[in-house]
């Protein structure tokens, strides 16, 4: 899939390497945050976010984007679900973007000329600066809720100040045992990695299963930030963690509270209209070679999605 080294991009990375056969993720490497840095002030439509579908940290930030209707404050710009022999690449027309790089590469090196390391989504720019505030999904979001909620519509307040640890507790353990542990099972180059992974996976949908027959939300009452980190696995769990990925014991479908947690998520106003199981097919099962060799595209499986009004 490609990576920079000093700067330079080539065609193959070391993502799969491990001498222990376990997948291993980048630690994300642009971290500033928004309001506290002061070379990045809160400020409407300075900052664009790069994502994609096929991404699941793609996908919670384009989720907190539209649930607190900061559209007019944070830009977004699509990249193809496809990745290119020079890695992500913006998708279609980007008129704001006329006179800058197609290749997400090249906002990297931008932003660190010697930069070492995949090229990764999400990515959170800075129009003035040129340069990448964050490509670490978890602040994103956090900086979302709190930095730049003054320019949203206040639909939600995913991130309530007396609850914070506790979504934090959560979030971190949906993370760890269900949004890496899935890539943990899929990337995993020895018997022994794989069990561990599968096995973990497996155990925690078990402990949401049980959580979400006693509560509507995996925080109580009220959704927060824990469900948003939620949904682009689980959304993606049938169409592509179960086959491709190896974890197999069950399907979403077949855990009641799980999928009628699901389902309510995808009700969310704005929420489906994140969603495309069409792409996270087409970028699954066409970049990853070293699990799907032929790159052939499966038909399905279908998700029984509910009908949206107003997906948008």
């Amino acid at each position: 899939m490609g990576m920079l080294v000093g700067g330079r991009w080539q065609a193959e990375d070391n993502k799969y390497d491990s001498r222990d056969g376990r997948f291993k993720r980048q630690d994300s490497k642009f971290r500033s945050w928004i309001g506290k840095d002061p070379a990045f002030p809160v400020e409407s439509g300075r900052y664009v976010l790069l994502g994609c579908y096929p991404c699941p940290w793609s996908h919670r930030t384009m989720i907190i984007r539209k649930l607190l209707g900061l559209e007019t404050a944070i830009d977004l710009v699509m990249l193809d679900s496809i990745i290119s022999e020079q890695g992500w690449r913006l998708a279609g027309d980007t008129p704001d973007f006329d006179t800058d790089p197609v290749y997400l590469h090249q906002y990297y090196s931008a932003s660190k000329p010697d930069y070492t390391g995949l090229v990764t989504t999400p990515v959170l720019w800075d129009r003035k600066s040129r340069r990448i505030v964050s490509n670490e999904s978890a602040d994103i979001i956090r900086m979302a809720a709190t930095e730049f909620s003054a320019l949203g519509n206040n639909a939600y307040d995913l991130y309530p100040e007396a609850m914070r640890a506790g979504i934090d507790e959560i979030a971190g353990f949906i993370y760890e045992r269900l949004n890496n542990a899935v890539y943990r099972a899929g990337f995993a180059a020895d018997q022994a990695a794989y069990d561990e992974a599968v096995i973990d996976v497996f155990k925690s949908l078990d402990r949401l299963e049980e959580r979400l027959g006693q509560q509507r939300w995996l925080c109580g009452d009220n959704p927060t930030l824990a469900d948003v980190c939620a949904l682009p696995t689980l959304i993606r769990f049938d169409i592509v963690y179960y086959p491709l990925f190896r974890c197999n014991l069950r399907r979403l479908q077949d855990m009641p509270n799980i999928w009628n947690y699901l389902m309510r998520i995808y009700r969310w106003p704005g929420v489906a209209g994140t969603c495309n199981a069409d792409e996270y097919r087409r970028g699954y099962f066409s970049n990853m070679k070293r699990l799907n060799p032929s790159g052939i595209i499966p038909a399905g499986p279908l998700l029984e999605l509910p009908a949206i009004a107003d997906p948008d």
